[in-house]
């Protein structure tokens, strides 16, 4: 489970274009990397997914779907499956049907939003390359608990929307591209442990 006073939730939001940002991002983190990462990425419910498998070839942390109910645990990546919201309650991840939220299902706000009420200040949220603006409000939501927001360079990502509009709304700490993200993450988590970070 996780540990409320030291180890980073980070949470990672992307649709078009998102399989090679999330692949790329994934790649990073070491295999000793002690936080929880979870991700959405827009899916269609029409095909049987095997996003697990596919990230699992560029990262040595476990990658799967997570279970209805499933306690997280620090080194691993839950990727929400297609058609399915996927939250956080009290260290559990929580899977759930429910209605399209911004015309999706898995929905990124739906997980920002959770992580944000959970998680507050050790929570980390990205925006990666997508159409349209989920994960925008949740965003919002990390930030008003305190979290650290993060949106790739739109000029960087296939399809900019997503981190675009985040940015335009004012609401993002760093726009990074994908091999500045996780030297930024371990700073934050280093800094967190001797009580030195400061935004800018």
């Amino acid at each position: 489970m996780l540990n409320m006073k030291n180890d980073y939730l980070i949470v990672i939001g992307a649709s078009a274009g998102g399989i090679q940002a999330i692949t790329r991002l994934i790649s990073f983190f070491p295999e000793d990397f002690k936080g929880v990462i979870l991700i959405v990425l827009h899916l269609s419910p029409a095909y049987e997914s095997h996003l697990p498998e596919i990230l699992q070839r560029h990262t040595s942390l476990p990658v799967h779907n997570p279970n209805e109910i499933e306690e997280i645990v620090p080194g691993h990546i839950y990727i929400a499956p297609p058609n399915i919201h996927m939250s956080l309650i009290d260290g559990k991840v929580i899977l759930r049907h429910g209605p399209k939220i911004n015309h999706s299902r898995p929905a990124i706000d739906v997980l920002f939003y959770s992580a944000a009420l959970y998680y507050g200040p050790l929570t980390i949220g990205i925006i990666l390359s997508g159409l349209l603006d989920d994960g925008s409000a949740g965003l919002l939501a990390i930030k008003k608990c305190k979290g650290i927001t993060i949106a790739q360079d739109p000029q960087e990502a296939d399809f900019p929307d997503m981190p675009k509009n985040a940015i335009k709304a004012g609401i993002v700490d760093y726009t990074l591209t994908l091999n500045k993200i996780y030297p930024l993450i371990q700073k934050i988590i280093n800094s967190h442990h001797s009580n030195t970070f400061t935004l800018f």
